[in-house]
């Protein structure tokens, strides 16, 4: 397609689970970029929670950026899809990010949503949502926890994740990707 379009891309534009799913089976590329950005930027920017939940479980790179540099957490913010912003969140999403001088907590409260806005200033531990000292999981250096309780009760949803992003992080390290 002309503008960059894959299948992927257009499939995940329109929320399509089903084809997204088939297409991934058979090998599209899930980093596959044009100008408004990857599969889950766009899944993100138009709130398609399920494509982004399968394209984060797939391995989708979760701070991959748009043309303008603007991430899927930025993008679900600033369009107020709050169940994706949590998703995001959950999968260690950078909140700090800055796009044209905002973070997702500021742009989603500049474009009116305040409540997305406040899950991102109250989101810290990947279990209990507390905010202070945070650590990062040891083994996939994404996921926040607060104390070592809250990795430990954690770990049993986290380790299927955990050891798909350890090993992605190996595999780009020994390739340098």
């Amino acid at each position: 397609m002309q503008d960059g379009a894959t299948p992927l891309l257009v499939a995940v534009g329109v929320g399509h689970l089903a084809v997204v799913k088939l297409l991934l089976a058979m090998g599209a590329q899930i980093e596959a970029t044009m100008q408004d950005g990857t599969p889950l930027y766009i899944a993100a920017h138009v709130g398609h929670l399920a494509v982004v939940k399968l394209l984060l479980e797939e391995g989708a790179e979760i701070e991959a950026t748009a043309h303008d540099g603007s991430t899927p957490l930025l993008v679900a913010s600033q369009n107020g899809h709050t169940a994706v912003v949590k998703l995001l969140l959950k999968n260690s999403a950078d909140r700090e990010v800055k796009v044209y001088g905002h973070t997702p907590q500021q742009m989603a409260s500049q474009w009116g949503n305040k409540d997305v806005g406040k899950l991102i200033e109250n989101y810290c531990c990947n279990v209990c949502k507390k905010n202070g000292k945070i650590k990062l999981c040891s083994r996939c250096k994404k996921v926040r926890y607060c104390s070592p309780e809250c990795q430990k009760s954690d770990w049993p949803t986290h380790k299927t994740v955990c050891k798909k992003l350890a090993m992605k992080k190996r595999l780009n390290r020994a390739f340098k990707v």
